[in-house]
């Protein structure tokens, strides 16, 4: 992997750590304000969607052009 891939890879896993600092933000926040439980809930899920989605890709960034496997028609 050249530097360029590791930086972009590094800056990939560093956006997930940043979302899961939202996650305590948003509930921080929600327990100043004394937002519902609900619709603290409903951001939680939102956010949790959105790193999954970002560590996802972080995964498949990981492997690079590697074996995908056979091809499903």
């Amino acid at each position: 992997m050249n530097s360029m891939n590791e930086s972009a890879l590094d800056i990939k896993g560093q956006e997930i750590v940043d979302q899961a600092y939202e996650l305590v933000e948003l509930v921080e926040l929600a327990y100043r304000e004394g937002t519902a439980a609900h619709v603290v809930e409903k951001g939680l899920f939102q956010k949790l969607l959105e790193m999954g989605y970002q560590a996802l890709g972080y995964l498949f960034a990981l492997h690079g052009a590697c074996d995908e496997g056979e091809r499903v028609e």
